[in-house]
């Protein structure tokens, strides 16, 4: 199973998660079988927010996750997840490797239209 995160950095599990998810400058794959890491991957995000052609939620569909945790995310990209059957978690903070806990845990929430931040990011 592959999860991304967007984060703040390059420091793999102990990166800071990005709070704007749209504007979040790197996102860490994990590679994960039955609940434990096996991978990990840091990409730098080539989004519009940092000069590039595409958004966020593009870039990170190329790299086909199972499933996406973040702190909140915009309506259009929810929508745009959704529609490629990649499973929303929100309510992240801290670092990559406590949000992965916590995701294991099962304490973050299924993102769904009324969890979505207002000012669409």
């Amino acid at each position: 199973m592959k999860i991304c995160i967007p984060s703040m950095d390059n420091n793999g599990l102990f990166s800071e998660i990005s709070v704007h998810f749209g504007k979040s400058p790197y996102f860490t794959i994990l590679d994960v079988k039955d609940n434990k890491i096996e991978e990990i991957e840091v990409i730098e995000s080539e989004g519009r927010h940092a000069g590039g052609k595409k958004t966020l939620a593009e870039i990170i569909i190329q790299s086909k996750p199972d499933v996406l945790l973040c702190a909140n995310l915009g309506s259009k990209a929810l929508q745009m997840f959704n529609k490629e059957d990649i499973k929303i978690y929100v309510g992240a903070s801290g670092n990559v490797k406590n949000t992965f806990e916590e995701w294991k845990n099962d304490n973050l929430k299924r993102a769904d239209e009324t969890m979505v931040c207002k000012d669409g990011n």
